[in-house]
């Protein structure tokens, strides 16, 4: 009886910091995208995100390979649990670029800034984002774009161990609504269909953009945040700044899209028309 209270009624703290490890690991190779932009223009700002990466790599793996569960089973508790820490302990290391950069914000700006990302809020503390550099603009950009899929969901796509360690109840924790379909027979296999949908949306969002008045750049991290429906921009009148008609009729249709149940674009796309 005791054996059965500790395995399912208390919280899987150590599985539960195991994943949050493979998390930041999985972070620090989405900010790869901004050192290598920084890298591309020239930027000092690239420092920034180098020591970034290397910290946040570094705390991932140490909570990664150096924790040993008992038990490797998450329960619904540990998916709620990780799905609310997992937006704070991104933002702790998503801020740091924001600290080191030739822009610098203070703690809790930075934080600010870094959370309104994630969460897709949309909301800046920067009074001009045209003064950052091209990689403080793009990783802006970019944590709304990981943030309006979910990091959890990503996890569930590139991790299948976790198919049979709390899977479920992680992909319940993070899709919002009051049901939640699979799509395939495994949850990883749900999970990399839906980031499929996004992936290829955000694609087709940013040729889009680029065959208009856009340039290359600026049609990335608006489409990254468009996709998302989460608003950053590279401009301080936003769109406006194009005076495109064009510009604001694709983005209305994708911003539209972004807000569709992606597993009904996802069996629309298969030829399931039935629902």
């Amino acid at each position: 009886m005791s054996k059965y209270f500790a395995t399912h009624h208390r919280v899987n703290f150590p599985m539960l910091l195991r994943v949050m490890g493979w998390l930041l690991m999985i972070e620090s190779a989405f900010m790869l995208v901004p050192l290598v932009t920084c890298l591309i223009y020239g930027e000092s700002d690239y420092m920034a995100f180098l020591i970034t990466v290397a910290v946040t790599f570094a705390a991932g793996a140490l909570m990664t390979f150096c924790i040993r569960p008992s038990y490797s089973s998450m329960a619904k508790r540990e998916g709620f649990l990780l799905t609310a820490l997992v937006w704070v302990l991104f933002s702790c290391f998503g801020m740091l670029p924001f600290l080191m950069c030739s822009t610098p914000l203070t703690l809790s700006d930075a934080f600010f800034e870094t959370m309104s990302g994630f969460t897709t809020t949309g909301a800046t503390v920067f009074e001009s984002v045209e003064s950052l550099s091209h990689g403080i603009n793009m990783w802006r950009c970019l944590t709304q774009w990981i943030g309006g899929m979910g990091i959890i969901l990503f996890t569930l796509a590139v991790l299948p161990m976790l198919n049979h360690s709390g899977g479920m109840q992680m992909f319940n924790a993070e899709v919002t609504g009051i049901t939640h379909e699979k799509l395939r027979p495994r949850i990883s296999q749900t999970a990399k269909g839906l980031w499929a949908v996004y992936f290829v949306l955000s694609a087709a969002l940013c040729l889009l953009l680029w065959i208009g008045p856009m340039d290359f750049f600026d049609s990335v991290c608006h489409a990254l945040s468009s996709m998302s429906t989460g608003g950053f921009s590279t401009r301080d009148d936003s769109v406006a700044a194009w005076d495109s008609t064009y510009i604001k009729i694709v983005l209305t249709i994708f911003m539209f899209l972004g807000g569709v149940n992606f597993a009904l674009i996802y069996k629309a796309g298969t030829g399931n028309f039935k629902g």
